[in-house]
């Protein structure tokens, strides 16, 4: 069976059009290079190689959430957080109470409950009713770092995937992916950090000036000059913020595909929503409509592939009881009898089982939003700069030392050897010329 890859044609409006057969999905992509191309975005999204990352984007930053809330539990009881997150203290207990514990929640399928207990940790100027507390901002932009390298990989990867089949018109394998990401893997973190930074930094410099105007005397009379520095901070806080929460989604793009470093690709993605807000905004909207159908439809996909396991297992159960409780949207319930060891490790494993079922729908989200984003990244970068969607960042093979890839290519190239004559042709030529001579 032979599968063309990739035709141009002229379409209707007498521009070239480039058809994209995706041979993962089985279905052809109309490149339009428009808002256009952004409504096929879950189709690009659901290649498998894209799913795994994501869920192992998912599975990496549930580890370091846990481990977070750990840290900061025995952060509270060694009284390092004043007036802490009450709802994060017992986040990280993984002995595990039903009503704290993050892994219990998440495995009894609670997890908008999880999320709103573990959203104060992500707060640096959480107040707990009784004011800031710098061990809780400390804790809190740790915990920013820490998730931010869990899921900079992933979110590469997904990216360069995403621009090497969109713009090359390739079929490109994890190993590509990979090998780009692994060798630029501190610009993908670093990106991320930078902007962060320069949100936590004036906001800690406040707090400095909090912690000076407390001297008595000498304090109260500082804070006359030092509170317009502080509502200086507070102005640059502000826009840093905005605009790295509006530019989060360009960062992994602009390094998969323009190649920038880590300062570059928060500068560059911050520029193109500053100069082409109109157009980022409604591109946003339109990925976000699509994002939030798909996602939907991909969630109550899985909770009924989950039911009709669970009740084709119940047919077969002889019991007073169903052996496995399951509501498609709810969450799992202990099996039957629930009193026996045996039955509650069973029932334990069943629930790991199903909860990583039920995090397909949540690695499809996470695939989109950086497929999406990566789409949105070209076409900004058309709009902006005028670089054509085909052309991408491609890593040169590293040259040996003391050579240059000049000196590299003069060496590849070898010109052709000029041809010898054959001895048949140079006496053929001797016997004309002495023929010429005898006629003369």
């Amino acid at each position: 069976m032979t599968i063309e890859p990739a035709s141009l044609y002229i379409g209707a409006t007498g521009r070239f059009e480039a058809n994209l057969f995706l041979p993962g999905n089985g279905i052809m992509m109309n490149r339009k290079e428009d808002w256009r191309d952004i409504l096929s975005a879950y189709n690009l999204a659901l290649k498998a190689n894209k799913l795994v990352i994501g869920f192992w984007c998912l599975v990496v930053a549930l580890i370091v959430a846990v481990a977070c809330t750990y840290v900061y539990g025995k952060a509270t009881a060694w009284g390092l957080v004043a007036n802490p997150a009450s709802s994060v203290v017992g986040l990280g207990d993984v002995s595990g109470h039903e009503g704290t514990s993050l892994l219990v929640m998440l495995v009894l399928g609670k997890f908008v409950t999880a999320i709103q207990a573990f959203l104060p940790l992500l707060n640096p100027l959480y107040t707990g009713g009784g004011g800031a507390s710098l061990g809780h901002f400390v804790l809190s932009v740790l915990t920013y770092i820490a998730l931010f390298w869990a899921i900079s990989g992933p979110g590469g990867i997904i990216a360069r995937l995403t621009a090497l089949e969109y713009a090359k018109e390739d079929f490109p394998t994890l190993g590509d992916a990979r090998a780009m990401v692994r060798s630029r893997r501190m610009d993908y973190f670093l990106t991320l950090v930078w902007p962060f930074m320069f949100v936590a930094v004036p906001c800690l410099l406040n707090a400095l000036i909090g912690l000076f105007c407390s001297i008595p005397y000498v304090g109260r009379i500082a804070q006359i000059p030092l509170y317009p520095v502080a509502v200086l901070f507070g102005v640059v806080t502000w826009m840093f913020a905005i605009g790295w929460l509006l530019s989060f989604g360009l960062m992994m793009p602009a390094i998969s595909v323009g190649g920038k470093d880590a300062f570059d690709g928060w500068s560059t993605s911050y520029a193109y929503v500053l100069w082409q807000f109109g157009r980022y905004v409604c591109y946003t909207v339109v990925a976000a409509v699509i994002g939030l159908i798909s996602a939907i439809a991909a969630y109550w996909l899985v909770e009924f592939l989950i039911h009709l396991v669970v009740q084709s297992i119940n047919i077969g159960v002889v019991a007073d009881a169903p052996w496995v409780h399951f509501k498609m949207g709810g969450a799992l319930v202990t099996l039957k009898p629930a009193d026996g060891a045996l039955a509650a490790g069973v029932s334990r494993i069943i629930a790991l089982f199903v909860t990583a079922m039920r995090l397909l729908p949540a690695a499809y989200v996470v695939s989109y939003f950086f497929t999406a984003n990566t789409l949105i990244f070209f076409l900004l970068r058309k709009s902006v700069d005028n670089i054509d969607v085909q052309e991408i960042y491609e890593e040169q093979e590293p040259t040996p030392e003391g050579e240059t890839p000049e000196d590299v290519a003069s060496e590849a190239y070898e010109p052709p050897a000029a041809e010898a004559p054959e001895p048949e042709e140079e006496e053929e030529e001797e016997e004309e010329e002495e023929t010429v001579l005898d006629e003369d």
